[in-house]
């Protein structure tokens, strides 16, 4: 919605809250999250400083603000005025282009919420944004002379006996004029503390003729008056009066009051209610600052919500020091209240065609044709919906696997066609990403994989190419003993593939395999020695109980009988320890000191040729085969 016709103001305003489902939502706090996002608002001119220093912290304010639900924000000139940029060293022209700069920067922040809606029409995708195509309407603000004194009196409304009207309309003249000039949609004059002021607003409206409509908010501080004293009811009969004005409520004011508040408005007016209070807090004015745990949770904030709409209210949202949050709970309560068909919350967006207002609409169930579309990176989802325009259409997230997707449209009268589907969200959907296009008629779902859990699997599953394995380090030994599936090589690997029956080794086949490992881990070359031969036999075929007598021949020893002398010391260490193995009743131990006696001949296989090493080996095992009994052991001992 734009600047156009006041001619018949209270019909802008119906229109704008039917589109909203009957309620709409007013944004929140804007100095309380500037200055969470770090701005510094010690400054007369308060808020408004974020246009000389940081005016991107307001557009991210304003973003938050949509993404938290809100149909309405208002601009960051509450504070701002003429006299107080001139009074900082500012030009006149100076002064006006920083008053227009505050609408310019809400309506960029609504083009970019507008630009993320187009992108996903999800409302949220289960993050907590609500990211919905829907009219939002760009409200600049006007303070009172208070707010421009700096000193707290917009909560009291004293300016002083020689306070007069003219001075007023003066005072406000240029501001109001440039800020209907700047593309708002209408003007927001904001804690009205007095009768005074209301009246010099009112006849600004009318003497300059401005273009845009306008809402009156005044403040209260006992639930009965406004905060000068003046009457309530006084103060909301000359909004009523004005035409240019097309809603009149209460901000800045306590939760507390604003039930009876609302009882009162009505009396005077039939323009729509809005209010929007602060946390509660008390303001101090001599410290400049909200006194802390006066006020009221989010909670119990957002508790009073339904009543204050039950009696009367038709916009809501917060004031000084609610936040984003406080405004999510609000528009959360409002969705979950709607019973009847919202022609926002439940279709997101404006409806064109709206039926007659009271009249009981008629419905049509429309059943969508759908297909699935699976590609390597996502699936889709082709959804067509003939009639139907993007902001007739809602897509939200039902639980963690479930999309649903609904839309209302009026055919004629009070005849509408609506339809809600869901579908079941792939298992390995990336949900955070799921992005929804629009074309007509086709509504398109794109839902990304999740990377990595597939392409890991199969990685584990090929077996590794040998350009790939040579110049890649490989696994710590601590995850090559917990995945004994890591060392088999690249045949048995295939096996698994092809879902070969293959059983799991024994504890001494994979410590043997172990150490077969870190001969291929070494960078040169291994060495081809009897022993790593046996090493490797042991790999392939599992170990057993060595068969002493087929090995060892008395022949043999004699051939052998050069290296058998040499090699006395060795072989004496070796005897010591097979006659403590005749003991031994496992055969994890005999293998254990069979390994001990291999380790006394390792200095003997560099230092002579391939015969003597063997003749070494056959004698430790003659050694070893003591075990088998104490004769054979004596006749062992005679040998030598």
């Amino acid at each position: 919605m734009g600047p156009g016709d006041v001619e018949a103001p209270p019909s802008l305003m119906s229109d704008f809250l039917r589109q909203c489902g009957g309620v709409a939502v007013i944004d929140g706090g804007l100095a309380t999250e500037l200055e969470r996002n770090g701005a510094d608002l010690n400054d007369p001119i308060w808020s408004a400083k974020c246009l000389l220093t940081s005016p991107h912290l307001i557009r991210k304010v304003h973003l938050d603000y949509l993404e938290a639900g809100s149909d309405i924000i208002i601009t960051a000139s509450y504070q701002a005025t003429i006299q107080g940029f001139v009074a900082k060293g500012f030009s006149q022209g100076e002064s006006e282009a920083l008053l227009k700069r505050s609408v310019e920067i809400a309506i960029e922040a609504r083009d970019i919420y507008n630009e993320k809606c187009c992108e996903c029409v999800c409302d949220g995708a289960g993050d907590g944004r609500v990211l919905n195509q829907r009219s939002i309407l760009v409200a600049a603000s006007v303070g009172s002379y208070g707010a421009y004194l700096a000193d707290g009196s917009e909560y009291s409304g004293e300016y002083g006996d020689a306070m007069n009207l003219e001075f007023l309309k003066d005072f406000h003249r240029r501001r109001v004029q440039v800020l209907a000039d700047t593309g708002a949609d209408l003007i927001a004059f904001e804690t009205v503390p007095n009768k005074l002021e209301a009246q010099a607003f009112a006849q600004l409206l009318e003497e300059e003729d401005i273009n845009i409509p306008a809402w009156f908010a005044f403040n209260s501080k006992d639930g009965i008056n406004v905060v000068r004293g003046d009457s309530l009811l006084e103060c909301a009969a000359i909004a009523e009066a004005c035409k240019k004005v097309i809603a009149v409520g209460i901000n800045c004011t306590p939760p507390r009051f604003i039930h009876n508040l609302i009882l009162s408005v009505k009396k005077v007016t039939t323009k729509p209610i809005l209010i929007y209070p602060n946390s509660g807090e008390s303001y101090d004015p001599d410290r400049k600052e909200w006194v802390q745990n006066t006020g009221v949770s989010d909670e119990d904030f957002v508790s009073y919500v339904n009543t204050w709409c039950e009696v009367g209210a038709s916009l809501v949202g917060g004031c000084c020091r609610t936040t984003p949050n406080t405004i999510r709970a609000i528009h959360t309560t409002l969705v979950n209240k709607s019973n009847a068909p919202s022609l926002k919350r439940q279709t997101g967006g404006v409806i064109p065609n709206l039926p007659r207002a009271g009249a009981h609409p008629v419905y049509e169930d429309f059943r969508p044709t759908s297909k699935w579309k699976h590609e390597e990176q996502s699936d889709l989802l082709l959804v067509h919906l003939t009639g139907f325009a993007k902001e007739q259409l809602k897509v939200s997230m039902e639980g963690a696997h479930t999309l649903r997707i609904r839309g209302e449209r009026v055919i004629g009268g009070n005849t509408w066609s609506r339809f809600e589907e869901e579908f079941r969200i792939p298992e390995d959907c990336n949900i955070t990403g799921i992005r929804a296009k629009f074309e007509v008629p086709t509504l398109t779902l794109t839902m990304p994989k999740k990377s990595g859990p597939k392409e890991a699997a199969k990685t584990t599953h090929e077996a590794p190419r040998p350009q790939d394995t040579a110049d890649k380090p490989r696994p710590g030994r601590a995850q090559e003993d917990a995945n004994p599936k890591a060392n088999l090589t690249s045949d048995a690997k295939r096996k698994v593939d092809d879902k070969s029956v293959i059983q799991s080794p024994s504890p001494q086949a994979t410590a043997s395999a172990t150490k077969h490992e870190k001969v291929q881990d070494n960078d040169a070359p291994p060495k081809i020695t009897s022993t790593a031969s046996e090493g490797k036999h042991r790999d392939e075929k599992g170990i057993e109980k060595p068969k002493m007598p087929e090995i060892a021949s008395g022949k043999t020893i004699e051939k052998e009988k050069e290296g058998r002398e040499k090699g006395k010391e060795s072989v004496e260490t070796v005897k010591k320890e097979s006659e403590g193995a005749a003991y031994a009743r496992d055969s994890g131990s005999k293998l254990e000191k069979y390994k001990q006696a291999m380790k006394g001949l390792v200095s003997l296989k560099e230092e002579r040729e391939l015969v003597v090493n063997m003749g070494a080996a056959i004698l430790v095992m003659v050694a070893l085969g003591a075990y088998i009994s104490y004769t054979w052991a004596n006749s062992g001992k005679s040998d030598h």
